[in-house]
């Protein structure tokens, strides 16, 4: 039996080994799994801290939305006012260019004013002249009546 006991013992101390092995190899293997688990936990964690930001973010901008609506119900009224301000600034605008046009048509321009002006001197010249004829043949016809009156007998005296 000495034979028996000794071809034993390099076995289990094999056996030992190989346990050794396997147990250190499970007890990494715990160590590892328990770091993915803490990893895992954590990821699981930050997804719920994304997860409560993108509430929070979505909660904002449901409250901007609002917000925005809200402004433009307010500015509606007075930008449809501003319109129609505008394009009735625009009518009248094209009114009063309009008019200019038609007064600008109307009115004389400087060489038509030139012309009046010249007419007007050659006029008055023209007026002149015919007052001085005039007055000379006044005076030509007093003259013609006061030697008439003495060549011709007074009516009074004929009679």
């Amino acid at each position: 039996m000495p034979y028996a006991l000794m071809s034993a013992e390099p076995t289990d101390k094999l056996f030992e080994t190989l346990l050794r092995q396997i147990l250190a190899e499970m007890s990494n293997l715990s160590q590892r799994m328990t770091a993915v688990e803490q990893g895992q936990a954590r990821l699981e964690q930050g997804q719920a801290r994304l997860e409560g930001g993108q509430v929070n973010m979505e909660e904002r901008l449901v409250m901007v939305e609002e917000k925005v609506d809200r402004r433009q119900m307010e500015t509606r009224p007075i930008r449809e006012r501003a319109l129609v301000e505008i394009a009735d600034t625009r009518a009248e605008l094209r009114q009063l260019t309009s008019q200019v046009a038609n007064i600008e048509r109307e009115m004389v321009t400087k060489e038509e004013l030139r012309d009046v002006k010249t007419f007007l001197r050659d006029l008055r010249r023209d007026q002149r002249t015919l007052n001085d004829s005039m007055l000379g043949i006044k005076s030509e016809m007093r003259d013609m009546d006061e030697r008439l009156a003495t060549i011709e007998p007074n009516p009074t005296t004929i009679g």
